[in-house]
């Protein structure tokens, strides 16, 4: 071992412990250990410190390994129950292994325990690698669940894996609906759509894609979405699925095209004013045109100019 291992021993024959004991140190299992032999000892055992394992007798004059075994249970501490008997009969094995120990050994058989005892640390190890990586799969479930944006897994067959809060509200269905379907069959792209075969075969072949298209939610009505997809790689580089994230852009789409809308209105607006404007400065050139020969008229029969206007008279002088 490569630690001394912690082993609570449930006990209530001072021989009996001490052969269990004796034959830890023969195997080379060394180890700190502690005898008790009644619920309360053993409640009090498990609240000071902490254990690898818990050897328990069968039956024991105010105490039986059942009760024993609920009492660890209450603590919801994943330690390896092993049950010691000198006789035990089949049913009570089975009634013992139903209720969660993990292994019985009879005393005559102590060759087995150093054996169990490897396989169930193993074990107990593996279960608390499992139990890691479903709180670290959690907490990261968590947090995709906080996002604003519509977070979905799926795997290499587009099978939904995970579906978080935000697809649920942008797309109508619930993640206990969907998990575990084909994508394809809930989120439709139509084929029409220019980008819908550059989405699947991105998709089919671990390529990303961004852009955007139309997607057809739950009560049949499309949104326009801003999609993102990236393809997901185990450690040997091989396509394990693929994560999508999108949101709704209904409120931009609507905002451009009343922008667009809005341009248009201007560039008609402004064209008509062009008109008018060439119109309003082609009558004001004729009207000086008009008033400038009528000076010059006045001029060779030497009356009064009709419209004394300074700038036509050094508009002229300059052209002279």
């Amino acid at each position: 071992m490569e630690k001394p291992l912690r082993i609570l021993i449930v006990e209530d024959n001072e021989s009996d412990a001490a052969l269990i004991i004796r034959h830890l140190k023969k195997v080379e299992i060394i180890s700190t250990y502690e005898v008790v032999e009644t619920a309360h000892q053993m409640e009090s055992a498990l609240g000071k410190h902490s254990w690898d394992i818990v050897i328990c007798d069968y039956s024991l004059p105010q105490f039986n390994a059942i009760q024993a075994l609920k009492l660890l249970q209450v603590t919801r501490l994943d330690i390896p129950f092993i049950v010691v008997s000198g006789t035990i009969g089949e049913e009570t094995a089975v009634e013992i292994m139903k209720a969660g120990a993990h292994d019985y050994i009879m005393k005559d058989n102590f060759a087995r325990l150093a054996p169990v005892i490897h396989r169930e640390l193993a074990e107990a190890t593996i279960r608390q690698e499992h139990k890691k990586a479903e709180k670290k799969i959690q907490m990261q479930a968590k947090l995709l669940n906080l996002i604003g944006q519509s977070v979905i897994t799926v795997d290499k067959n587009f099978t939904i894996l995970f579906w978080n809060k935000a697809s649920e509200e942008l797309y109508g269905w619930y993640s206990n609906e969907v998990i575990g379907l084909n994508l394809m069959d809930k989120l439709v792209i139509h084929s029409s759509q220019p980008h819908s075969l550059e989405i699947m075969t991105s998709m089919t072949n671990g390529k990303s894609w961004s852009g955007e298209c139309i997607i057809q939610k739950r009560d049949g009505s499309n949104i326009p979405v801003h999609y993102t997809n990236s393809p997901i790689f185990d450690e040997d580089g091989i396509l394990n699925g693929v994560i999508g994230i999108s949101f709704d852009i209904s409120e931009r789409k609507n905002i451009e095209e009343a922008m667009i809308q809005k341009m248009e209105e201007l560039i008609t607006v402004n064209i008509e004013l062009n008109r008018i404007n060439r119109l309003t400065i082609g009558r004001e050139m004729r009207m000086i045109e008009l008033k400038q020969h009528c000076n010059e008229l006045a001029n060779q029969l030497g009356i009064e100019q009709s419209y004394p206007l300074t700038f036509l008279n050094e508009t002229a002088h300059h052209e002279d």
